[in-house]
């Protein structure tokens, strides 16, 4: 229930499909009162009852209209909630169930025979509707399996209870699927009343309605007078006649459709040609990224150039977890170009962050401040257009900052423009906004390596990651949760194995190096070569090579030294 805009498309399904009684299953949502129902259900009384949601997951809400269907009783569980009541019109009484069904097949025969025990000995109309996670036969399932099992359980218990089908009962009820949209399971709506009129004069379908032209077929032919002697022989006229010009619109309507289908197939086969024959240009691959950039910038998504290059880098940077798209601020001048929640203009950050309580509540989500604000006695007021009434106390609050910000915010003619906002920077230069962004990175480290152009660079790398403690010794696997059982170093077993203590500090590495300076004819010097000791000392401990000094300075040499002999 929680989903951006499910509530608005309940209200209008309901309204516009003049529903009596609502119910809905797996709500996931605790609490769930007055005031946020009436979001569900909309302009009307209104009577309910809600099962709360254990942990993440079930959840029930019965709503109904309290002006036809008077609650006498309840009786809730975890998976149903039994309303029973009369109808004001008939006085029938009637007891409505809303049902979700669990997974499990022990905890589905838990549920079955708990409405059975409520049902057992009652006169009264029952009703059950909701999700029963099962299914009466296997040609009611679709793409997932079929089981037989429960599927037996469940007509066990609809014999049991002694529940018939609705149309068994009511053949003149219909029972109509509508889209999901908001929802994983298409909302079903059950009218009662008959609006059967008897046969159709001539061949009719009401999915004419919505093409082209058939209104004005119909206004054409009922709005002609017909010279007649008798009433009755007019109607008889007029319907021939509708039915001979609606059966020319229909010829003409397919012939026009079959050659749209044509074309459209043409175009689907042409890209799938193209799409087989070459991958996604770099300009459509920019199109299809899911990027929400383009809404806090003020630039159109297809732009080119330096805008969608800034757009590219700028998308997800933060200086102080502060977004660096809102250090762009607009100047609101005639308001034509600035969008009244999503820009930043008013304060330091969108509007729809500040009060999301009445972003919510907005009809045109991207609406500009020209089309959302008035000018009246030279201060800013709001002209709003809610989808809804204010009616929490949130709500209300979240109004009266919004309106005392829009008093107090200046008022100024001419053009909108954009101005850039960081701290200490009055106006936007290149140099001010890269020390904007190094301000991201911390350089806390005592440690600068120095880089030397002809040093080879996987030297100069591995050296790096020696001084950050970056190679994998047994000290540094087991501060990242490794379990080893002996940190001692494998070739001299005196101290636990370092990155210092295997290139520098060790007894192996010390005459290495001490070699490497007599052949050098050089005095000691205490710099080392880290790959080629890193790799004698993986021999020693995974293949159990003895360690030896000139095997190690003979290969040190003929790679470094004379890399092409």
């Amino acid at each position: 229930m929680g989903v951006d805009g499910k509530d608005a498309w309940v209200r209008d399904m309901r309204r516009d499909n003049e529903v009596e009684f609502l119910v809905m299953q797996e709500t996931k949502t605790q609490g769930l009162d007055r005031q946020c129902l009436e979001r569900f259900w909309g302009i009307g009384s209104f009577d309910f009852e809600v099962v709360d949601p254990t942990g993440l997951s079930g959840g029930l809400v019965s709503l109904w209209d309290s002006s036809d269907f008077v609650k006498e009783r309840v009786v809730k569980n975890r998976n149903f909630i039994v309303v029973g009541g009369r109808l004001r019109k008939d006085n029938i009484k009637i007891n409505v169930v809303n049902v979700y069904g669990p997974q499990s097949r022990s905890q589905k025969l838990l549920v079955w025979q708990a409405l059975k025990s409520l049902m057992c000995g009652s006169e009264e109309f029952w009703i059950l509707m909701g999700d029963y996670n099962t299914v009466r036969s296997s040609e009611e399932r679709l793409n997932t399996g079929f089981n037989e099992a429960m599927a037996r359980d469940f007509n066990e218990f609809i014999d049991e209870a002694g529940l018939v089908d609705l149309f068994n009962k009511w053949p003149s009820a219909s029972l109509r699927a509508l889209p999901r949209r908001f929802s994983d399971h298409c909302p079903l709506i059950l009218h009662m009343v008959s609006k059967n009129f008897g046969p159709k004069p001539f061949r009719w379908f009401n999915s004419w309605v919505e093409k082209v032209g058939c209104k004005d077929v119909v206004r054409e032919v009922l709005g002609k007078e017909m010279v007649a002697h008798s009433a009755q022989l007019k109607v008889y006229r007029k319907l021939k006649t509708l039915s001979y010009k609606l059966r020319d619109w229909h010829v003409d309507v397919a012939k026009k459709e079959k050659e749209d289908l044509g074309s459209c197939c043409s175009e689907v086969d042409a890209l799938e040609k193209l799409m087989e024959d070459r991958s996604l240009s770099e300009e459509e691959e920019w199109i299809l990224e899911d990027d929400n950039m383009w809404e806090a910038l003020p630039v159109n998504k297809y732009a080119t150039g330096s805008w969608k290059a800034i757009v590219k880098v700028v998308a997800g940077m933060k200086v102080n977890d502060v977004a660096i798209h809102t250090y762009i601020r607009a100047k609101v001048g005639n308001g034509v170009s600035v969008r009244f929640w999503i820009d930043v203009w008013l304060d330091e950050c969108a509007l729809r962050d500040k009060w999301p309580l009445l972003y919510r509540l907005e009809g045109n989500k991207t609406c500009t401040v020209a089309e959302r604000t008035k000018v009246f006695s030279n201060k800013l007021v709001m002209d709003a257009e809610w989808i809804d009434k204010i009616r929490t106390t949130d709500e209300l609050m979240q109004w009266v900052q919004l309106c005392e910000a829009m008093n107090m915010f200046a008022v100024s003619m001419g053009q909108d423009c954009w101005k850039w906002a960081a701290e200490g920077q009055p106006e936007f230069t290149a140099k001010g906004t890269a020390d904007l962004l190094m301000q991201r990175y911390d350089y806390g480290s005592n440690f600068v390596m120095k880089w030397v152009s002809w040093v080879p660079l996987k030297c100069s790398i591995m050296a790096w990651r020696a001084e950050q403690n970056r190679i994998p010794t047994r000290t540094t696997l087991v501060q990242r949760n490794i379990v080893i059982q002996d940190l001692l170093c494998p070739w001299c077993r005196a101290r636990d194995e370092t990155e210092m203590h295997i290139l520098a500090d060790c007894l192996i590495a010390a005459n290495v190096w001490d070699c490497i300076g007599s052949w050098c004819r050089t005095p000691p010097i205490f710099a080392f070569g880290i790959k080629d000791l890193l790799k004698a000392r993986n021999e020693t401990v995974f293949n159990g090579k003895e360690p030896s000094v000139e095997r190690i300075v003979r290969v040190y040499c003929e790679i470094v030294v004379f890399p092409l002999g």
